[in-house]
């Protein structure tokens, strides 16, 4: 498992790598910790894509929660950890997807729930979808990678966070092994995952990826309703 520190604090730093070093020797996990003090060296990481991501809300002069915004942009599924010396952001850190939020001063104490739910994650992530491609390739995606399926002038476009695909299937047979709830077809043209829609308005699902796509007419009953069932079923998760 790869995971990085984004926090400016240096002392922190070696805090928190001491903590979850203590905690992999107690599970027997094997655990990858990157480091990165600032936005840029973040947003510049080339390596393998990190599963989770313990950030700072405060960062010099940088917003940890709007470049929480800009990490999901660049790794869709990257698990979000919020860690701050301040209570007071508690509400604030739900302007972005997130799986938890601790004081600082508690994460000894929280490191062994957060890596559980972690783990939960990661389980859930490696149940790949294969996708037979117009050009005869074959791949194979985590449906958290996935942001929508598009039909458009007798092609499918597979939107996703590695870039865009063109498939063979028509989305009314996408939808025979896309697994609902998840999956939702709100439109002749788009099927939308779900855990990927960072806002829904009527008539509107806005993309993590910055995309918008309409929900028509004839599917806006079907997808509130569905939308409404996905939601409750989240919380009911948490």
């Amino acid at each position: 498992m790869i995971i990085g520190i984004c926090d400016d604090d240096k002392i922190w730093e070696r805090k928190a790598s001491y903590i979850i070093g203590e905690y992999r020797k107690k599970v027997s996990l094997d655990i990858d910790i990157q480091y990165f003090p600032d936005r840029e060296s973040l947003l510049n990481y080339e390596g393998e894509p990190m599963e989770a991501l313990f950030l700072d809300i405060e960062l010099g002069d940088e917003n940890g929660i709007e470049l929480a915004e800009e990490v999901h942009k660049k790794w869709s599924a990257c698990l979000i950890i919020f860690l701050t010396n301040h209570l007071s952001y508690a509400t604030d850190v739900y302007r972005t997807e997130h799986i938890w939020f601790a004081v600082k001063e508690q994460f000894p104490d929280r490191v062994g729930e957060i890596f559980d739910k972690v783990l939960r994650y990661r389980e859930k992530q490696k149940k790949q979808i294969p996708f037979l491609c117009m050009n005869k390739q074959m791949i194979s995606l985590s449906p958290d990678d996935i942001y929508y399926l598009e039909r458009t002038e007798r092609k499918t476009r597979l939107v996703t966070a590695w870039g865009d695909y063109e498939i063979k299937d028509r989305l009314d047979t996408c939808e025979t092994y896309l697994t609902r709830p998840d999956f939702l077809r709100c439109h002749n043209s788009y099927i939308v995952y779900l855990p990927n829609v960072k806002e829904y308005k009527k008539g509107i699902f806005s993309m993590k990826n910055g995309d918008r796509l309409t929900i028509s007419r004839a599917y806006e009953k079907e997808t509130k309703a569905a939308f409404t069932r996905w939601v409750m079923s989240q919380m009911e998760g948490a």
